[in-house]
């Protein structure tokens, strides 16, 4: 199998690719590297396709499109980085068969993680706390200046990988949640009582 890694050179091909991670991809594959510190172009892309059967993105890459694709003669694997893929790869990749996997499943806890941490800054203020203390600014009494997100009401607009994630995670809050989805099965919310599907509108409010 010709593998070509199109994350170029830096500091996150080193951080998602260990020296033995590197060993164990070289022996079961001929590994081709973006040997440069830059993206390649669409067009270096589509160069860089011709003869290679797996492709393996990273951030910011051109997204593989028809154009491209018309060059990837034997493409029929595309491994990301990241989580989504939605700026990777266009409907014409999944319609010529070709295999798409991400990070998504090993990175969506983090993800989660941080956005309950956003979700405590903005219902605590944090932002405006810190700033106050760094200019020596007295902390105001203002009750609307704290909110809990215990007992809160929260919405979701979507429920994939990463909000099944944020839900476990939600479970101490003791949260009320709603849900639009059209596009969960019926039973997507069983692991969830405290959860329950709505209209847009009304997660919207």
């Amino acid at each position: 199998m010709k593998l070509l890694v199109s994350v170029p050179q830096g500091p996150i091909l080193d951080r998602f690719l260990s020296s033995d991670l590197i060993r164990r991809l070289e022996s079961c594959a001929s590994v081709v590297w973006n040997r440069g510190s830059q993206h390649f172009t669409p067009a270096e892309l589509g160069d860089a396709l011709v003869g290679v059967d797996a492709c393996l993105t990273g951030w910011d890459v051109p997204t593989i499109d028809g154009e491209i694709l018309d060059r990837a003669d034997r493409l029929s694997l595309v491994v990301h980085l990241g989580g989504t893929v939605a700026p990777v790869v266009t409907r014409e990749v999944y319609e010529r068969g070709i295999r798409v996997c991400s990070g998504n499943r090993v990175m969506a806890r983090v993800v989660a993680e941080a956005i309950l941490g956003f979700m405590l800054g903005a219902r605590r203020n944090l932002p405006w706390f810190n700033a106050a203390m760094h200019a020596g600014s007295p902390w105001p009494r203002e009750l609307d200046r704290s909110r809990s997100l215990l007992g809160a009401t929260v919405g979701f607009v979507g429920l994939g990988t990463v909000g099944r994630e944020l839900l476990d995670l939600l479970v101490p809050f003791g949260v009320r949640v709603l849900v639009h989805d059209p596009h969960i099965p019926a039973d997507a919310l069983g692991r969830w009582p405290f959860a329950n599907r709505c209209s847009l509108a009304e997660c919207l409010e």
